[in-house]
């Protein structure tokens, strides 16, 4: 086998820009995956020292003609659980990285991460690909897949290996 010889050179590539990302955008569920996405996140930033902004994206209320009170009860109280999960997670980021925000969002997920890199001017989007759950394999729905199709700059998707 044929040693690779090391060559380090200050030379632009022709034709190639310059790569300069200062924001980063990373949508998270709040699930298991999300601190190992994060934690990929981390590590790019690290590299050009870049703000992350981790948006969480907590899905609408249904609206039908009348609602149940304890139905709306229900969904406050997981919204709100989910908005003192983002703090806590942020805050633990924020421990390791400390050019961490976090971001709150109600709506669809793929629009809402669409408009946060929009509104903060990201340079970039990390999002994660696992493999989904069965409901979400039967409706074909990838949340990498739908973010790409939207997003406004470029998209680096963390495929988490399942062992």
């Amino acid at each position: 086998m044929e040693n690779l010889e090391k060559v380090t050179t200050t030379e632009a590539v022709p034709g190639v820009a310059e790569v300069n990302v200062q924001k980063i955008v990373v949508p998270i569920d709040l699930s298991e995956h999300s601190e190992k996405t994060a934690s990929y996140a981390i590590a790019l930033a690290k590299r050009s020292q870049a703000a992350i902004m981790f948006v969480h994206v907590f899905p609408t209320e249904l609206m039908t003609e009348f609602r149940l009170g304890d139905i709306h009860w229900s969904y406050a109280r997981e919204r709100d659980a989910a908005k003192e999960q983002l703090v806590s997670f942020g805050n633990k980021m924020g421990r390791v990285y400390p050019h961490c925000k976090t971001e709150f969002r109600i709506g669809d997920m793929a629009e809402e991460v669409r408009r946060m890199a929009v509104e903060w001017h990201a340079d970039l989007i990390v999002t994660a690909s696992y493999e989904p759950g069965f409901l979400s394999s039967l409706l074909g729905v990838e949340r990498a897949a739908q973010i790409v199709k939207r997003a406004p700059c470029p998209v680096f998707v963390y495929h988490e290996v399942q062992e």
